[in-house]
């Protein structure tokens, strides 16, 4: 035991040997005084074996701390109280004074819990408080007016926001982009840089801003990038001040007001996508269309001889190749288009008026990985399943498996995307 009068001395050992007491002849209780923490080392996982061990894994001791008290009584009620909670009904009988320490522990135990709710309460109360006021008051409230230029050089590496116009109560709808500013070239006080960058404080990520000198009434920089890319669209903030702080706002007139410029930028790029897409779709629906049918037969032949390498194929796999490659230059050249719906499995399946098919099979990122061909109108399994690096043929349908397979050698895997992507669409 550590340095200490001989009278605490003595309430200390008094209070060890209660604490025996109270465990039994099985436990072994040391302990051990430090300037502010009294520890207790419990060792009666052999007498109360559904008691856990005071550590993560189980496996180990560890001590239990109480904070030091000088009154003995009280500091023997905070211990009783802990071992009674844990203790179960058929436990032997404790002593007269162990029972009263152990009532008097389970009140103060409760009014510790009650002063605990009572001051959850409080934190949620003023929580609910501060948003309320939040929302009558937001960081963004104050005289909103166009600025001329603003003093950069005393900005410079300082922090500085973009946000988009707030309401009347001063909120924003969207993330501001709030970070340091470094503006490129030297900063002057009074003259607007022609372009600066931040790094935004939440995403780490580096936004550049460049001066839009065809706007004359009014300063306009142009966000014209980000973590993202290149932005083109919902990228206009104006120079103003909120309550006289420089800032740069994207006024609710602005096609990106309330979006963000990234999900603009992202909206606009599916979009464009789509529409090429859709382009590329019609060009080759005019194209077909205007084709006569002698001109359709012979480019029908000249994609279905492509798919083939100058290999000579086996005379097993002459018959039904050819005959696949024909069906699949002829869908991708067929006017009107075939009919597209899915399988059972989710694989786009292209039907045409003969009822001849052509199956396509995607991975996760909608590559098309798979082109399998049914010569026939029997609605069974497909001939021929064409891969990138093998052809699969003589399909057995009772097998559930083809039969043979060739390596790529024999075809092009290239011509064969090329022709289904005519017909199922990138």
């Amino acid at each position: 035991m550590g340095s200490g009068s001989d009278d605490l001395s003595v309430r200390l050992q008094k209070l060890a040997s209660q604490t025996q007491a109270a465990l039994g002849d099985s436990a072994k209780v040391e302990v051990v005084k430090s300037d502010t923490t009294y520890q207790v080392w419990e060792e009666f996982h052999r007498r109360y074996p559904h008691l856990p061990y005071p550590s993560n894994d189980g496996s180990t001791i560890k001590p239990r701390e109480f904070s030091y008290l000088p009154d003995e009584e009280k500091l023997n009620q905070d211990y009783e109280a802990k071992l009674a909670s844990a203790i179960p009904m058929s436990a032997p009988e404790a002593t007269d004074e162990a029972e009263e320490s152990e009532e008097a522990g389970a009140v103060e135990e409760a009014e510790n819990n009650e002063a605990a709710e009572a001051s959850e309460d409080t934190e949620e109360a003023a929580e609910d408080e501060a948003a309320e006021n939040t929302e009558e008051t937001g960081a963004y409230a104050g005289e909103n007016k166009p600025a001329a230029n603003a003093n950069w050089a005393d900005l410079n590496g300082k922090n500085f926001e973009v946000i988009d116009e707030p309401d009347e109560n001063g909120n924003i709808p969207t993330r501001p982009i709030h970070g340091e500013i470094k503006v490129e070239g030297e900063a002057k006080n009074g003259e607007n840089p022609a372009k600066f960058t931040i790094t935004d404080s939440d995403n780490g990520g580096v936004y550049t801003f460049e001066l839009d000198t065809s706007v004359k009434d009014k300063v306009v920089y142009r966000c014209v990038s980000g973590p993202e890319g290149a932005y083109s669209k919902g990228n206009d903030y104006e120079l103003r001040t909120i309550d006289g702080k420089p800032i740069l706002v994207q006024m609710k007139s602005s096609e990106g007001h309330g979006m963000g410029v990234a999900r603009v930028n992202a909206a606009t790029a599916a979009e464009e996508e789509e529409d090429i897409e859709d382009a590329e779709k019609s060009d080759n629906v005019e194209e077909t269309s205007q084709m006569t049918p002698e001109q359709r037969e012979a480019k029908i032949n000249e994609e279905a001889e492509a798919i083939l390498t100058d290999e000579a194929l086996p005379d097993d796999a002459k018959t039904l190749l050819l005959a696949a490659n024909m069906t699949l230059a002829m869908a991708a050249y067929s006017d009107p288009k075939p009919k597209i719906s899915k399988d059972e499995d989710g694989n786009e399946v292209a039907t045409l008026p003969d009822g001849r098919r052509i199956k396509i099979r995607r991975d996760e990122n909608g590559e098309i990985i798979q082109v399998a061909i049914d010569n026939d109108t029997d609605g069974k399994a497909c001939d021929v399943n064409y891969q990138k690096t093998q052809v699969s043929y003589e399909s057995n349908p009772e097998k559930h498996r083809y039969e043979k397979t060739l390596d790529s050698t024999y075809y092009n895997f290239d011509k064969i995307l090329e022709l289904a992507k005519r017909i199922f669409g990138e």
